[in-house]
């Protein structure tokens, strides 16, 4: 059994990290509409784009910051501090190299964009050579963040991220309202970033006194290791990218810039919807990397239901809050001439509800090192969802739907067909076993929420004071669902730990 403290620890972690979040999802309310009012769709979309390939590159750091995060949770207990020294440096050096990579990467990208974006090249140009300068400078010192990662430090990462974003959206609103356009609004990214670098070193070396910077510490033998969980982190990014994040790519070269913008209000709100989540699951990971050598099989797989549910409690949420509130908050957040993304964004929703809903165990995955099955799911995804959107909008004329419907139609193959059969390899359980785990737990959300919710159509929405009302009666009913879907020891586990009283011995400790 863990010490109590360590469920304060915990739970203090989860708490800040949705603390962050949500301070994420407010500044994006905010943002969205006065961007696109300044900017218009037009220009609205190219930044979309840009920003869209800057978050490819981006997404190759968590790669090398995850594999030092991973591997100093292993060793932060450690009395030898020279492992976990040796473990950072080696982090560093290589997120030093990837700094480098991107610039390079970057600068040959900008041959191939004029295929695209011939008109407006230069704008797009501008956009993307100041995003990845700044994103290559701030690389390296991502890599102490690993630090506060792994003593579950999490309320420090979460308040360095809140002031970063909170900076960079004061900054895009003083350019915007200063007549400043779309090629000086980078600079809010870079100046941002550089602030949060000087803060992760502080924390890093105020959490970790002990850290060493000696550069004699890298060696071929640490960078392998590393290289070897940071290999298959990248194909799970490279995967990430073709299976959602090209879509917008898809909808300016093949449909228009301008559908960019009405595509992204359906692709960012799920995306944002998607930081409920994170918090959980990024707590989750490092609580199985840390502890995945000390926990029984049994241990393992109660945690993983548990979680699980948790994970289903809240896609269930999401799902049918987009589905009773999305129009109505589309039309008052943006103008009705928005509405259309309502139906683009259904149709993602239940795509992330199907992937955030299963992703326990491919957080699992992570944590025993076989997240390469991830990366060779993901790819499969990526490549039949891309060739199924181009059939849908060329040969069907489906037009944004298509796109939608495409990621949608594979993911539901990938999660119901495909990904029970990895995830089982590696828990005591059998595939059929863990469908209809899911199938129940799915079964009985649905019948709650659909029922519940009935009444939510029958009323006419016309203000936020009426979504925050109904938001407050969906809340009741997200309550209803966990009560009824936790059994009697996992009501105990939870209820002990609140009250501090030790667990029964015949009971398992997710602490």
């Amino acid at each position: 059994m863990q010490k109590s403290s360590d469920f304060k620890k915990l739970l203090i972690s989860i708490t800040s990290r949705y603390l962050y979040q949500f301070v994420s999802i407010f500044l994006l309310l905010l943002l969205t509409p006065l961007m696109i009012h300044k900017l218009g769709d037009y220009y609205y979309g190219l930044w979309i784009l840009a920003t869209v390939i800057i978050s490819y590159f981006e997404l190759s750091e968590v790669g090398i910051t995850g594999a030092v995060e991973r591997y100093l949770a292993l060793h932060v207990d450690d009395k030898d501090k020279e492992k976990y020294n040796l473990i950072f440096v080696n982090g560093l050096f290589l997120n030093i190299i990837l700094s480098i990579f991107i610039i390079i990467i970057s600068l040959i990208s900008l041959s191939i964009l004029p295929l695209f974006l011939s008109d407006k090249f230069l704008v797009v140009k501008n956009l993307i050579v100041i995003l990845a300068v700044s994103l290559a400078v701030n690389i390296p010192f991502k890599t102490f963040s690993a630090i506060m990662y792994s003593h579950l430090r999490f309320e420090v990462i979460s308040c360095i991220m809140s002031l970063e974003i909170i900076l960079r959206s004061g900054l895009i609103v003083w350019f915007l309202y200063n007549g400043y356009g779309i090629s000086e609004l980078p600079y809010s990214y870079l100046i941002s970033w550089i602030i949060s670098a000087f803060l992760y070193i502080y924390w890093g070396f105020k959490t970790a006194e002990s850290l060493s910077l000696n550069p004699k510490l890298i060696n071929m033998a640490t960078i392998k290791d590393l290289s070897s969980y940071t290999g298959k982190y990248f194909l799970n990014q490279i995967a990430d990218i073709l299976k959602t994040r090209l879509d917008e790519i898809i909808t300016a070269s093949f449909i228009s810039v301008n559908m960019v913008t009405i595509y992204s209000v359906a692709s960012r709100l799920n995306n944002n919807s998607a930081r409920l989540y994170i918090p959980f699951l990024r707590v989750i990971k490092t609580f199985f990397s840390k502890n995945i050598n000390t926990k029984t099989d049994n241990e393992k797989l109660e945690l993983f239901f548990l979680s699980s549910k948790l994970m289903i409690v809240l896609a269930f949420f999401v799902l049918f809050w987009f589905l009773y509130f999305g129009n109505p908050f589309i039309t008052l957040w943006l103008g009705g001439e928005y509405s259309q993304a309502y139906y683009i964004l259904i149709i993602l929703g239940l795509m992330y509800f199907l992937g955030y809903s299963t992703n326990i165990g491919g957080q699992y995955l992570f944590a025993i090192n076989k997240h390469q099955y991830n990366a060779y799911i993901g790819f499969i995804e990526g490549i039949a969802g891309f060739l199924l959107c181009l059939l849908f909008i060329l040969h069907f004329k489906l037009g944004l739907v298509g796109i939608a419907l495409a990621r949608l139609i594979i993911c539901f193959i990938s999660k119901i067909f495909i990904f029970p059969y990895i995830v089982t390899r590696y828990l005591t359980i059998t595939p059929v076993k863990y469908v209809m785990f899911y199938g129940k737990n799915y079964l009985a959300g649905f019948i709650l929420f659909f029922l519940s919710g009935l009444p939510l159509k029958l009323v006419t929405i016309n203000s936020y004071t009426d979504i925050i009302l109904g938001t407050l009666y969906l809340s009741l009913i997200l309550i209803i669902y966990i009560l009824i879907i936790l059994n009697k020891k996992e009501k105990n586990i939870f209820l002990s730990k609140i009250k501090r009283k030790k667990i029964k011995k015949d009971e398992v400790s997710f602490s």
